[in-house]
């Protein structure tokens, strides 16, 4: 395959937050998603390297997280109050309750949310997400932005996105 510009196009923000994950439309981003893709590693050190201070003999591979990065100028002000309580399923405004699981709950995933971004070209599917970080939001004379930092994580089958769009 030869190297082209990619255009994912317009992708249209969805999220899963209902109790079956089914999407509902969020909205727009100002200039796209930005998504980090993130490994994790563990260097092994051995006294024949110089220990600690020399370098690894081996790196251990110990799994994947994408940071996603949305900063919506068009967005449905109720989907996003969904979000806003942190945890799937909550009240916005309303705490949750301290000590949540909020990637599994005996094994099934309960209190994450699911994001998709449904660009023409290649579709992201993210089935774990959870929003930790601060949201940020502008009210105002000028439009509002609604700033959203999440982090997808692997599902229980070891998933951690595809292109699923239904």
């Amino acid at each position: 395959m030869a190297a082209i510009i990619n255009v994912a196009g317009a992708t249209p923000v969805s999220v899963g937050t209902g109790s079956a994950g089914a999407l509902e439309p969020l909205g727009y981003t100002r200039d796209g998603c930005s998504l980090t893709f993130e490994s994790f590693v563990y260097e092994v050190h051995s006294d024949d390297y110089g220990g600690e201070s020399g370098p690894p003999i081996d790196i251990q591979y110990m799994g994947e997280t994408v940071r996603i990065r949305l900063e919506l100028t068009k967005y449905d002000e109720a989907v996003a109050d969904k979000i806003r309580c942190r945890l799937r399923g909550g009240t916005a405004g309303t705490v949750g309750a301290t000590g949540s699981l909020m990637l599994s709950s005996n094994g099934v995933t309960s209190l994450a949310y699911r994001i998709c971004l449904i660009s023409p070209t290649r579709p992201l599917n993210f089935p774990i997400c959870v929003f930790k970080e601060p949201i940020e939001i502008n009210k105002g004379t000028k439009f509002s932005t609604l700033v959203l930092d999440g982090t997808a994580y692997r599902n229980s089958s070891g998933l951690l996105w595809d292109t699923t769009t239904a």
